[in-house]
């Protein structure tokens, strides 16, 4: 069982009712745009008889239609060029973020701190979340593939340095909204990855596995983020080592040192052989079982499952 520091808890999940919740709802609508071709128009006069426009040849209606698609396409190209990917007058697709909504943040919360009255526990208990929701009423392997996710985006969130840990006395709503904030802000690839395998790997959908506090802190020496190893907790506790990791794979600008990096962690993540060069993952065939979760998708379905229901 790992163990968070002073604020933060590790993933063990107490079963939740197998009952289904309710579905999201929602969605973007847009205005079509319409073409029209040009008309003739005549202005009628008292004192002349404006002459009727000669009718209109092959090649008039070829010109009028050339013309129809070239402003079609000068406004498809305009979308583009403009990254909106709509047509003018629409809607450009909302951002997707997470699947998540802060009321599953906010549950999460309540069955992490029995309601709020106690500081984070190591246990989430989803009775003290609120009766009937969707958090409360999730099946065994949505709950806890819900509680890795949140877990991932508390990690997040902990890299951009934001408020998402909870003490007593301090709002709920503030702190869900502070994590929700997390989910919906873009990471590199590597970040995003190493969050969902690591909150993945530490709780019950993984296997309760734990990591080399030590060795991730030497890893961030080793990548010239000293300033991110000597932050309290880092060394000794899951969020707050893991967290500084996503953090400097976050702010690394170069692709490939972010790739080189997660190999360090575990060569699997680049395509080597399944070990860990730094010692930081010390539970090989479980860090392997996390890695299928989240690449293969599973992780993925079983919130959109939880999503849909």
């Amino acid at each position: 069982m790992s163990t968070i520091g002073s604020n933060l808890a590790s993933l063990s999940v107490y079963p939740a009712s197998f009952n289904l919740g309710s579905p999201f709802g929602g969605g973007v609508t847009g205005q079509r745009q319409q073409f029209a071709t040009p008309a003739y128009q005549a202005a009628a006069s008292p004192a002349a008889t404006v002459p009727s426009p000669p009718p209109a040849t092959n090649a008039d209606l070829m010109a009028s239609l050339l013309s129809l698609m070239t402003q079609m396409l000068q406004h498809f190209l305009s979308a583009f060029q403009s990254g909106s990917g709509a047509l003018p007058g629409t809607q450009p697709p909302a951002p997707t973020g997470t699947a998540l909504a802060q009321d599953d943040y906010l549950n999460y919360l309540l069955a992490q701190t029995q309601g709020g009255a106690t500081g984070v526990n190591k246990r989430l208990d989803s009775r003290f979340s609120t009766p009937g929701s969707r958090f409360a009423n999730a099946t065994p392997d949505q709950f806890d593939a819900v509680v890795a996710q949140v877990y991932a985006d508390q990690i997040k969130g902990y890299a951009l340095g934001l408020p998402v840990a909870y003490s007593p006395g301090d709002d709920l709503n503030q702190i869900a909204g502070s994590i929700q904030q997390a989910a919906n802000t873009p990471f590199t690839p590597e970040a995003d990855l190493l969050s969902k395998v690591a909150a993945t790997y530490l709780g019950d959908l993984g296997g309760n596995g734990n990591y080399d506090h030590q060795a991730m802190q030497n890893l961030l020496v080793q990548w010239g983020r000293a300033d991110l190893a000597a932050k309290p907790g880092v060394g000794q506790f899951d969020v707050q080592s893991i967290g500084s990791v996503v953090q400097a794979l976050n702010e690394e600008p170069d692709p490939a040192t972010r790739q080189a990096w997660l190999g360090q962690i575990f060569s699997g993540f680049t395509g080597g052989p399944p070990t860990s060069p730094s010692g930081a993952v010390p539970d090989i065939q479980q860090y392997l079982n996390a890695i299928n979760l989240v690449q293969g998708g599973a992780l993925d379905q079983l919130l959109q499952g939880y999503a849909q229901a």
